[in-house]
């Protein structure tokens, strides 16, 4: 994909200015990015990737925050042990009007890493595939600056539950 540089304009669109020398056809369908400032919140919780399935409803993985009340963090200890990644349910077709419910958690020992994030949603003929991946080896410094960012290192595909 080529990215062109975004440009704020006052109005707030972000019209699509793709380098000269970019290899791709230019959509006939959208010409630029408009934010309309209208949003909603759901949760204080990140690294959604929802998934649409065939009930209609969305499913995703989250991590680092709460979802009505529970809480999960994927940072483990420093014996890597007691991690955490959410899971929930997604309901409704209004965009500002969405409902999470059946939220849970699942915990991991994360050894021989630091920490087990969410990387992938899949709803696939009635299966819901969750992939989960690793960040840090143990026994590597953990620079707060870095870690302020993301994490350093990123570590391996664990699998899909």
């Amino acid at each position: 994909m080529c990215f062109g540089v975004l440009q704020h304009n006052s109005n707030g669109v972000w019209p699509s200015t793709p380098p000269k020398d970019c290899p791709f056809k230019a959509s006939d369908n959208f010409n630029g990015l408009e934010f309309t400032g209208r949003h909603t919140e759901y949760t204080n919780a990140d690294t959604w990737y929802p998934s649409w399935a065939s009930d209609g409803n969305m499913y995703s993985p989250w991590t680092d925050g709460k979802v009505n009340g529970l809480r999960s963090s994927s940072q483990g200890t420093s014996e890597g042990k007691d991690a955490h990644t959410g899971y929930a349910k997604i309901t409704g077709d209004d965009p500002l009007k969405l409902q999470v419910v059946e939220q849970g958690v699942y915990k991991y020992d994360t050894y021989p890493y630091f920490g087990r994030y969410p990387c992938g949603s899949l709803v696939y003929n009635g299966v819901w595939y969750y992939g989960t991946y690793c960040m840090h080896p143990l026994g590597l410094p953990v620079n707060s600056d870095c870690l302020y960012y993301s994490w350093p290192i990123g570590g391996p595909f664990v699998g899909f539950m």
